[in-house]
């Protein structure tokens, strides 16, 4: 299985909530993209 890539799931994540409110839209639009930086940067050392 093809790894995704995490940009790919952060342009999906406003999408997926997209019928949501917009308050808690932001909320989950700023957490995802927290915790893709979180996951980047544990990954930059890996080969």
């Amino acid at each position: 299985m093809k790894k995704l890539s995490p940009w790919y799931l952060v342009a999906l994540a406003p999408i997926a909530v997209a019928g949501c409110s917009g308050a808690f839209l932001g909320q989950v639009t700023v957490l995802v993209v927290t915790v893709m930086i979180f996951v980047g940067t544990l990954s930059l050392g890996r080969a």
